[in-house]
């Protein structure tokens, strides 16, 4: 375009900066600072109250939500962290149950949810939905949980 509308929907006139040049703020920026993050599991944390993330296996972006999700949940998690031991053994409950202590608890900033995805028999070349893969799960934990209870009737 020729005239550098900022009113015109349709106008990207200025929003790329020019080749060899940079913005200092906003996502353009060259040197994001604190900003950067690294996805190399064996890197510390800055401070232990920054929050931790989690390892992308590939096409994991939506386990990866998913899990987030159920962690930032108090009363779900804390009800997976107190589990008693036999629930505690069955792979799912068990894998997911150890991303919530490391994310609870790790030194690391990211943590590793490779055995969760084993667990679960994911393959993490394929893209999947968000919302099925979170409904799936529950619907895998309310089988493990019923069969529990079941169990001790």
């Amino acid at each position: 375009c020729k005239t550098k509308s900022k009113h015109n929907p349709s106008c990207f006139c200025g929003l790329i900066p020019a080749p060899g040049s940079f913005r200092t703020k906003g996502l353009w920026q060259k040197d994001l600072g604190s900003q950067a993050s690294s996805n190399d599991p064996n890197d510390l944390r800055r401070e232990d109250s920054s929050p931790r993330g989690l390892l992308n296996l590939g096409n994991t972006c939506y386990m990866n939500s998913a899990l987030q999700c159920m962690f930032m949940m108090p009363s779900f998690r804390q009800a997976m962290l107190l589990l008693e031991p036999g629930l505690a053994h069955q792979p799912i409950v068990r894998e997911l149950r150890e991303v919530f202590l490391a994310l609870a608890a790790s030194p690391k900033r990211v943590v590793d949810p490779s055995a969760f995805a084993e667990a679960l028999m994911l393959d993490n070349t394929i893209q999947q939905d968000g919302t099925e893969f979170f409904m799936l799960l529950l619907d895998k934990l309310k089988e493990v949980f019923l069969a529990r209870s079941s169990d001790k009737v």
